[in-house]
């Protein structure tokens, strides 16, 4: 699932100081932390492509993964 979320809520400095728009990947499957894995392997390459640092979130108890 790819969505895009504008919000009040900035996570970098968990307030509300300023707000963010932001563009999150959501894998929810069997495969998404060997998916996530692949993702990591690439990181340096995918943030310099983007030009930004991303947010990279590995739930442990959970088949779920999100990049923001």
């Amino acid at each position: 699932m790819l969505g895009s979320i504008c919000s009040r809520w900035n996570s970098e400095t968990n307030s509300y100081s300023s707000g963010e728009i932001r563009v999150e990947l959501v894998m929810s499957s069997e495969n998404a932390k060997s998916h996530f894995e692949s993702l990591m392997a690439d990181r340096e390459a995918i943030e310099s492509e983007i030009g930004y640092p991303l947010v990279w979130h590995n739930l442990d108890d959970t088949n779920c993964v999100r990049h923001a």
